[in-house]
């Protein structure tokens, strides 16, 4: 019984030398791998927030709805019940991020709860 368990225990320590000693050095991409940046840029497709994404907000905020505009961009690339679920989410935990610095006597905290999450 304690040969088979040393045994057991030995097999990944075999495995890693003999796949060490066989590959004897790591593999470096060749520079026509690499891919180079295009001359021209591509431009970043950002959303524009729809009216009913700001109603969406607006309905899942509670007391932050102030706060929508600013948060608008956490979830506006999603639609319908998922987009509704991620402003829950959001404003769950400028909630609970409040909450704790409340605790701690802090000092503005909803307003440093919304910057921390929706930071652009």
């Amino acid at each position: 019984m304690k040969f088979t368990a040393a045994f057991l225990l030995a097999l990944p320590a075999m495995a890693l030398a003999k796949h060490a000693h066989s590959s004897s050095a790591i593999p470096t991409p060749s520079s026509s791998a690499i891919p180079h940046p295009s001359s021209t840029p591509v431009p970043s497709s950002t959303p524009t927030p729809s009216p009913d994404a700001i109603s969406v907000c607006k309905s899942q905020a509670g007391p932050y709805t102030q706060y929508c505009a600013q948060c608008l961009s956490q979830c506006s690339s999603r639609t319908g019940e998922a987009q509704e679920q991620c402003y829950y989410s959001v404003f769950m935990t400028i909630n609970y991020i409040e909450s704790e610095c409340e605790a701690m006597n802090g000092y503005n905290c909803a307003g440093q709860a919304v910057d921390n999450v929706c930071k652009a």
